[in-house]
């Protein structure tokens, strides 16, 4: 599958997917542009939505999908990387976590395959629906970093003995563009 991802508007040393939550662009409006641009698919695409948008409707991002053939979305760029304090204040605004994850349950119901995305490898099996596939970052400092691949792996490795039904995707958002790895279910022994 590929990850539809718009070209960044500046440069910037951050990993894509926090690139994306800068304000000088949409990045909504500019994967729905990507997406158009590059049909019709030869192959299947996963959308990477920032959910948490508060001018941003389930409906709407149902119909534009369905419009363009698309059944997969993921919740990247994701509020998901940022600490307690600051979160609950997004949640509190009504633009944190507890949106991303009502639109990924709204978009689940309406048919799609969806993507969560998370930080916290310990409260992740509590707090993922099992209705949702699951990404792991490189930029989350819980799981790894960029320089530390190995880490990431046995990290997810752990979380896949945790989840071990759940197909697990490591976010390598250091490429460009950025791609998704899986490890499939019960691949907790192999990786």
């Amino acid at each position: 599958m590929t990850l539809i991802w718009p070209k960044p508007q500046i440069s910037s040393d951050l990993p894509l997917s926090l690139a994306a939550l800068l304000p000088t662009a949409n990045h909504n409006q500019e994967v729905f542009a990507a997406l158009h641009a590059t049909l019709p698919q030869e192959h299947e695409v996963i959308v990477p939505l920032f959910l948490s948008d508060p001018f941003l409707t389930a409906g709407s991002v149902a119909r534009e999908l369905r419009a363009a053939g698309v059944t997969n979305v993921a919740a990247l760029p994701s509020v998901q990387q940022y600490g307690a304090t600051f979160l609950s204040t997004l949640n509190e605004l009504g633009v944190g976590a507890v949106r991303e994850r009502a639109m990924l349950d709204r978009l689940n119901a309406d048919g799609f395959q969806t993507y969560c995305t998370i930080a916290d490898a310990t409260a992740a099996v509590a707090e993922t629906s099992s209705d949702h596939r699951v990404i792991v970052g490189y930029q989350f400092p819980d799981i790894a970093t960029a320089k530390q691949p190995g880490l990431l792996l046995q990290r997810a490795a752990m979380l896949a003995a945790r989840m071990p039904d759940r197909v697990i995707h490591i976010l390598d958002d250091t490429a460009d563009p950025p791609r998704l790895n899986a490890l499939p279910p019960g691949s907790a022994h192999s990786a």
